[in-house]
């Protein structure tokens, strides 16, 4: 029973872990674009902040990195689907599209919310199901129960969301606009200065 409920344990932890480093990955994209390219966060929406975090600031630069910590610290508290609106808004990107066929079998972004469902249900219900969930994904087992198939097939999909969020974020860190370019001149007076480009 001990060996049962280990490996029970196991498969719920390496699940639980894989959302979470997928929803770190998401974020981190977001701080990645940030600050790349700026454009898509230019909005006329009003910020507000207190006086003395204005004037605790040395410049503009930390003033904005406050900005996108704060962006990006409420993306992880919201979760998944909040994650899913910030990147619809800001970035274009619509998760819906998201598919990836195993065999014959197609899986989106249902799948993925499914799976965001149950890590829910596993953290706070020891993973017994409510009546919502068995009615939304029409399940009638009691308890959730992970099989090495299921880990594998989760897996296989969540690897292909997050090149399908790279993929689409790139076009963002790769097309700086004209005003984030800088140009560096360098004088060597040293031949020791080569090591430091090295």
């Amino acid at each position: 029973r001990l060996s049962t409920d280990n490996l029970k344990t196991c498969k719920e932890l390496a699940l639980i872990r894989s959302i979470s480093a997928l929803e770190v990955f998401a974020v981190d994209a977001v701080r990645e674009v940030y600050s790349a390219n700026k454009s898509p966060f230019m909005d006329s929406t009003p910020v507000e902040y207190n006086i003395s975090e204005i004037l605790s600031c040395g410049n503009i630069q930390e003033l904005q990195e406050k900005y996108i910590e704060s962006k990006c610290r409420n993306l992880h508290s919201g979760g998944f689907i909040e994650i899913q609106k910030y990147y619809r808004k800001i970035f274009d990107i619509d998760f819906t599209k998201f598919s990836h066929k195993i065999g014959e079998k197609g899986f989106g972004i249902t799948y993925i919310t499914q799976y965001h469902q149950i890590r829910h249900l596993i953290i706070h219900r020891l993973g017994n199901t409510d009546e919502q969930y068995r009615k939304k994904y029409n399940c009638e087992e009691k308890t959730i129960r992970l099989s090495d198939a299921d880990l594998s097939t989760w897996f296989d999909v969540v690897l292909s969301f997050a090149f399908f969020i790279e993929k689409k974020m790139k076009k963002y860190i790769l097309t700086v606009p004209p005003e984030n370019e800088v140009e560096v001149r360098v004088e060597i007076i040293s031949d020791n200065a080569f090591d430091y480009f090295d």
